[in-house]
């Protein structure tokens, strides 16, 4: 996609969701899609092209973002193609943040997609949640592209007490009852807002 396709493709779901954002960061936020996609003719990062994965990359996290206003500490579990993460950490105000992945080869996408963006006080851990040691706690936890099981909500509360979690996710089982769920407009995807 074009630099002018991914721009009208981002204003476009933006404005279906009446999400706004600063010029600056609009800007960022087409070189993430940019990056994306590039990145995803080598490596499967994502299926979603064009206006979809826009929305559900871009738009939609920072849709829940303007919601629940974010700030503090932050760590993503399960970062892989940089959302929720990236939109969360161009739009909110996070002191520092954390994304762990897994997955070597998305690690190393995540660390040239953040220094790319010049995103500060940003570290990528590859490795799986269970090995990852938290120096600081965090205020707020995203999950998107991964199951909040009764066993992972354990290992967060016991590691991340007083945090608030939210799950991008689709409507259904969860492994406590959230404090409030934000259904995503034009979309059979919600997020769920637990608080540790």
């Amino acid at each position: 996609m074009t630099r002018t396709a991914a721009g009208a493709v981002l204003d476009r779901v933006l404005d279906d969701l009446d999400v706004t954002v600063e010029p600056g960061t609009r800007s960022r936020l087409r070189q993430y899609i940019e990056t994306v996609e590039r990145w995803n003719r080598t490596m499967n990062l994502t299926a979603l092209a064009g206006d979809a994965l826009a929305r559900r990359l871009v738009a939609e996290p920072l849709w829940v973002a303007q919601r629940v206003s974010p700030r503090g500490a932050y760590l993503d579990i399960g970062s892989g193609n940089g959302s929720p993460a990236v939109p969360w950490l161009l739009a909110a105000d996070f002191t520092h943040a954390a994304l762990v992945e897994a997955r070597g080869r998305r690690a190393v996408f995540l660390r040239r997609l953040t220094r790319a963006l010049q995103l500060p006080a940003v570290s990528v851990h590859a490795e799986r949640f269970d090995d990852f040691a938290p120096v600081r706690p965090a205020d707020w936890i995203t999950l998107q592209g991964v199951r909040l099981t009764r066993d992972l909500w354990d290992r967060i509360a016991e590691r991340l007490p007083g945090a608030r979690i939210v799950w991008f996710s689709r409507p259904g089982e969860a492994p406590a009852p959230p404090s409030d769920t934000l259904e995503i407009p034009h979309s059979d995807r919600c997020a769920m807002v637990f608080r540790i």
